[in-house]
């Protein structure tokens, strides 16, 4: 049984305007992975792995990055990271040169700056590429099946789970407010970072070593950092906007690595924030995400399919409401006769038209590689 079990005749159900969200399971034991990958897919990225080519290529990078990361030692900040906003000149307005992690200098006046925010902002990228060597970690574990890299994502996801709850909270205003109460975080400034993090790394990560963890490491990173991360960015109800697009993502994830089926519940179908309720508000009858920004699609895309890589959760969220079935195709829809799609609200330059189900190549291998597998063919009936 699939991770995501989705009952009733989705495919049936896909083009009817009247579609309704049909019940939601997980099943009763859990076969890790869950999220990241089905077994067919690591069979075709391990073949890949193995061959040659521009798919061996995309698979031994990551494996390459891996090991480059086993090559260093981990270093954990001494707290959460900070939005670049801050990282300035107060007087010149201008970006800051980074002379090591604690000094930081403005390219005009010469002026030196430390502490916080400054440091946090450099602490920020640190922590990202702690959590982006975890899951290439993880990923080469899934690939080669040798330990050394399941011990190593292992070490990482512990030191956070051990950090978490002892990071000041913090968000990206840095003024004691309403926003900053529910947008904050601890490991990132905002719940949008923490829950982007999760569904794309974090929970990925976890779920690719969880067979290779013992009982005592998956709850200390359960208790110490999966659930207070759900927990934090659940906090903030978002509605709608790009931001709960996201917290939906990482609340699919964490729940559905956890086997907590509350979560996937949530994220899917919770009045005024889940994702029926988003297709209902935030994607036009053309499949146009509401801010009218091609970078806003794409991003919100990316969220509503980066986590679950599984049949039934294909069908949920790529043909199992007629708004969402649009969304792909939307860009080539749209194109001009150059081929680009015309540029809107934030999008400066227009970015070039693709066809439909190719958005997925935005993202880092193996995501390329699984997201939108060649096996698998949307339900009939979609546009």
């Amino acid at each position: 049984m699939n991770p995501v079990a989705i009952l009733g005749i989705m495919i049936v159900a896909a083009s009817a305007e009247d579609w309704r969200v049909p019940p939601i399971a997980l099943p009763k034991t859990l076969k890790h992975p869950v999220i990241a990958a089905t077994p067919e897919e690591l069979s075709r990225l391990r073949a890949a792995l193995k061959a040659a080519g521009p798919a061996h290529d995309a698979v031994a990078g990551v494996v390459r990055q891996a090991d480059a990361a086993l090559a260093n030692p981990i270093a954990f900040p001494p707290r959460g990271g900070q939005h670049n906003q801050w990282y300035q000149c107060d007087k010149c307005q201008l970006a800051l040169k980074t002379l090591d992690d604690t000094h930081h200098e403005c390219p005009r006046c010469k002026t030196v700056y430390s502490g916080e925010p400054y440091d946090d902002v450099v602490y920020e990228h640190q922590h990202y590429a702690n959590i982006r060597n975890a899951s290439n970690a993880a990923w080469a574990y899934a690939l080669t099946g040798e330990k050394r890299y399941a011990d190593f994502a292992a070490k990482v996801l512990l030191g956070y789970a051990e950090r978490y709850l002892q990071y000041p909270y913090h968000s990206a205003s840095r003024s004691p407010s309403p926003w900053t109460i529910i947008s904050g975080g601890r490991l990132f400034e905002q719940t949008l970072n923490e829950a982007a993090s999760l569904a794309s790394d974090i929970a990925p990560a976890c779920d690719l070593i969880w067979d290779a963890l013992s009982d005592a490491d998956r709850a200390a990173i359960r208790d110490g950092l999966l659930i207070p991360m759900l927990k934090n960015m659940d906090k903030h109800k978002a509605g709608k906007g790009n931001w709960q697009t996201w917290h939906n993502a990482g609340m699919i994830a964490g729940g559905a690595v956890l086997g907590d089926l509350a979560w996937v519940e949530k994220a899917i179908a919770q009045p005024h924030n889940g994702f029926v309720e988003q297709m209902k508000v935030s994607v036009s009858d053309e499949g146009m995400w509401y801010e009218n920004s091609w970078g806003y699609h794409f991003y919100t895309l990316h969220a509503m399919t980066s986590s679950p890589s599984t049949p039934a959760a294909w069908a949920l969220t790529c043909g199992a409401t007629p708004r969402f079935a649009r969304c792909t195709p939307c860009p080539s829809t749209t194109r001009c006769p150059t081929a680009h799609c015309p540029a809107g609200a934030t999008t400066c330059t227009p970015r070039p038209a693709a066809p439909a189900g190719s958005w997925s190549t935005r993202t880092r291998p193996p995501r390329t590689l699984i997201s939108c597998p060649s096996s698998r063919s949307p339900p009939p009936g979609n546009p």
